[in-house]
């Protein structure tokens, strides 16, 4: 880490000469004395003195017994020639712009007179705080400050303001301009007062920097990434140096989010936390991306896509038709036992038919999980309890909006239903998710339902907010944090410069209000938990972005694979310990309905703490349990069993069961014009009986067009 304290950047100042001088000898007889403070300066800081850098003061100016308070800055100083680009041939100026360029100074401070002040380049808010801490060191170490007034400097603190920016522009690190005598030029027996008045200053300049970071870049050979991009909280930037990739930054005590970018590397993101009086040392390794040939294919290339994938891993994935040339790629352990139950999460990609990036990085996604199967136990174990449904390209034909064609709201009656509505509708209710994440483009963000108003089903229509608003917002916040730039809330798209969600999730109707979206459908209507991910702000990035746009949603997808972990899940079954199928899991409070599946299982998401679960299904009891959620890596597990209902109509059942012969068979006699034999009429009473009975449960369709 190196600092640089430049002296007579104009000739007519040479108190800054003076200085530096006994501020250079005053660190190297510390530092053989072994005074703590240098010695630590030393250890922590290469420090350049520069006493004299304008050569031209002995015969420019009045010798040193003719002193002049007030020396203006003329044309001739180096620190005006600085600035020049018509200065081409002052071999004095090209070997300072040459020091200034190679020796990489982190900080450097440039020691004058004509005032008592601090004067600072305009940088970002970081350095402003840090600025704002060497400010303080000089105001608390001049006590008589507020009774100086030096006057006829005006018009040279503009120009030092420019020139600060002039040096940061050009050079790449802040100069720090030390005003430390209202004389420019004061008289030789001024200078033992003004040394002992600054030389705390000076001293308490190095020390209070000694907070921040530091460190180098490199790749998985142990190779410096020179120039490596390094983001700070997302507003400032420093670049790794030429010089073995080194980087530092001063920074205030408190917490920071640290990026570092490299192009053909995965980003890291590194959450640190400052504390006062001391530097975090950060050697960073980068990793090659695996561009694993990543492209763009076609809406026909994708079944073949679909294909491969299962050719190549057909032990643990599964393509099946969804109707109308729709396609999803099921991944699962295929030979498990079917009648346990097994959680699904689906995801389904370019609903808005030209998010062409989301086909991509669902590809990416699935690939990563099926090559990683017997690799990775956490991905391997997942296979094995879950199943996994990805819908690649969810718009074969998009021509119509597909999210504002689903029965909600003012569209709740709408016949008829566009085919891909019908069928993403029918899909639904099949496969029961307990997620569905659909990946979208346009920004950079969570959306939460609701899209639209749905009067009593949502606790605030006007914020859009759902009665699962906390559990939905918990899942949204776990996608947005493990992405390095989501959760800051500022996508920065061009389309949409001006857009903000807080920790990079938001409720969608306060984005893009409107009825109808597959999402509000699927939480009023099915038994699945829809989030939409807007996964970047172009819709078809260039092809050498694809592998940036995976690295960075990698730990978000995988993350949600948690998701079910969350809540309560288990079985409901009749007194004898049979499945029941369809049963209504309501929780008090909510909107949102589960039902359970053809074996009887059941997921319901919910956060830590008490709620009141009723479970239904006709010719069953209803029932009614208090359960608390604790905190813990696995669900709570949670049995329903329900016992029949033995009455009908307020009658006991066995006495309808005994007279369903005198009620049925008139009605056979009725309805029937065909004459059936004696043993057809005994298998229609049978069957009637067991309908009357409760021992045969059809599933009555959720939709019915």
């Amino acid at each position: 880490m190196k600092i640089g304290f430049f002296g007579g950047l104009f000739a007519s100042h040479p108190v800054g000469r003076e200085l530096l001088l006994r501020f250079a000898r005053h660190l190297v007889i510390g530092y053989t004395k072994k005074d703590r403070d240098i010695m630590q300066i030393l250890k922590t800081f290469v420090i350049h003195i520069v006493p004299g850098i304008d050569s031209s003061f002995s015969p420019t100016y009045p010798p040193m017994y003719e002193p002049s308070c007030f020396q203006k800055i003329g044309p001739n100083d180096v620190g005006i020639k600085l600035f020049s680009s018509a200065v081409k041939s002052d071999l004095l100026v090209s070997a300072v712009k040459s020091m200034l360029t190679e020796e990489n100074y982190d900080l450097a401070f440039s020691v004058v007179g004509g005032g008592l002040f601090t004067r600072f380049p305009e940088i970002d808010k970081f350095s402003q705080k840090v600025f704002s801490l060497v400010g303080d060191v000089f105001t608390q170490s001049h006590d008589d400050i507020s009774e100086v007034n030096c006057s006829g400097t005006a018009s040279e603190v503009d120009f030092d303001k420019s020139l600060l920016q002039h040096i940061f522009e050009e050079f790449h690190f802040p100069l720090v301009s030390v005003h430390t005598s209202c004389c420019s030029h004061p008289h030789p027996k001024d200078f033992a007062k003004l040394w002992r008045k600054n030389l705390k200053i000076l001293r308490g300049f190095i020390l209070v920097l000694q907070q921040g970071i530091r460190g180098r870049v490199y790749n998985s050979n142990g190779e410096p990434l020179t120039n490596a991009h390094i983001v700070i909280n997302s507003s400032m930037e420093i670049f790794a140096s030429k010089n073995m990739a080194y980087f530092m930054a001063f920074l205030p005590q408190g917490p920071y989010n640290i990026q570092i970018l490299y192009e053909g590397y995965e980003t890291r993101v590194i959450i640190i936390n400052i504390i006062h009086g001391q530097f975090l040392d950060m050697n960073v390794t980068l990793e090659a991306i695996d561009g694993d040939n990543l492209y763009y294919f076609t809406f026909p290339q994708t079944r073949t896509v679909l294909n491969h994938l299962n050719s190549d891993y057909s032990r643990i994935s599964n393509v099946y038709s969804l109707g109308e040339d729709i396609f999803a790629l099921e991944i699962g352990l295929q030979n498990r036992d079917v009648m346990k139950g097994y959680p699904a999460i689906g995801f389904v990609a370019n609903l808005d038919g030209n998010d062409h990036v989301t086909t991509v990085l669902l590809f990416k996604f699935a690939k990563h999980l099926l090559t990683s199967y017997g690799l990775d136990e956490k991905i391997t174990n997942t296979i094995q309890t879950m199943s996994i449904h990805m819908v690649f390209d969810a718009r074969p034909n998009p021509i119509k909006n597909l999210d504002t064609s689903f029965p909600t709201g003012a569209n709740k009656n709408i016949k008829p239903l566009q085919p891909d509505t019908f069928i993403f509708i029918n899909w639904l209710n099949e496969k029961q998710f307990v997620f569905l994440l659909g990946l979208r483009a346009g920004s950079l963000h969570v959306s939460l339902p609701f899209n639209g108003h749905y009067g009593d089903s949502a606790l605030s229509s006007e914020n859009y907010l759902t009665s699962d608003e906390q559990i939905l917002r918990k899942f949204a916040l776990n996608y947005a944090t493990h992405h390095p730039t989501m959760g800051i809330g500022h996508p920065n798209c061009p389309l949409h410069p001006e857009d903000y969600f807080k920790d990079g999730v938001t409720n969608g109707g306060l984005w893009d209000s409107h009825e109808g979206s597959m999402m509000d459908y699927s939480y009023l209507n099915t038994s699945t938990f829809q989030l939409d991910i807007y996964v970047s702000c172009e819709r078809t990035p260039l092809r050498s972005h694809l592998p940036s746009v995976w690295i960075e949603h990698k730990k978000s997808l995988m993350s949600v694979l948690n998701w079910i972990n969350m809540g309560i899940k288990g079985y409901v079954v009749d007194d004898n310990g049979r499945p029941i199928a369809n049963a209504s899991i309501e929780v008090e409070g909510s909107a949102h309905r589960v039902r359970s599946s053809s074996t009887g299982a059941y997921w319901r998401p919910l956060t830590n703490g008490n709620h009141i679960v009723t479970v239904s299904s006709p010719f069953h009891l209803t029932t009614t349990k208090l359960i608390q959620v604790i905190p813990g890596d696995k669900a709570t597990q949670v049995i329903f069993k329900l016992v029949r209902d033995e009455t009908i109509l307020g009658m006991p059942r066995l006495c309808i069961d005994q007279c369903a012969t005198v009620v049925y068979l008139p009605i056979i006699s009725y309805t029937t014009d065909t004459i059936l034999s004696e043993h057809e009429q005994c298998l229609v009473i049978k069957s009637m009986r067991q309908a009357v009975s409760g021992a045969i449960v059809r599933p009555q369709p959720l939709l019915v067009i």
